[in-house]
């Protein structure tokens, strides 16, 4: 891949689930998580990140999973961001409230963190 050939450092990529004509960006068209497993087995030294997986639209347990399995793949090479997201329209879309997203996101890096960090994760959430 070109981007490996130039030496960049990283490629980084964006989680909006739709565009919102309201921020007048175009988005990401691609899942970056399906993204970023195909850039892992397309290039051999660049990093790949999330530049903020909005993690209250996402399940934890499967963000965990699909990070740890690209990191696997790729040789170490994902770098996991995460973020509470920004757009007001995006929650109501997945049936979720815009107010409480700071919340979800607390709880929900507490599960990645269970399951990523102990031998028998166990996590209580309120969500």
């Amino acid at each position: 891949m070109l981007a490996d050939k130039l030496g960049f450092p990283a490629l980084w990529l964006r989680d909006v689930p739709f565009r919102d004509p309201v921020f007048g960006d175009v988005g990401q068209i691609y899942d970056p998580m399906v993204y970023a497993s195909w850039l892992a087995a397309a290039t051999k030294r660049i990093a790949i990140g999330t530049a903020g997986i909005v993690l209250p639209l996402r399940d934890p347990l499967a963000v965990a999973k699909q990070a740890t399995s690209i990191d696997q793949l790729s040789a170490g090479r994902f770098i996991l961001g995460l973020s509470t997201g920004d757009r007001p329209t995006e929650y109501p879309a997945f049936g979720m409230e815009f107010e409480n997203r700071a919340a979800r996101f607390r709880d929900a890096v507490g599960v990645i963190k269970a399951v990523t960090q102990q031998r028998f994760p166990a996590h209580r959430s309120e969500f």
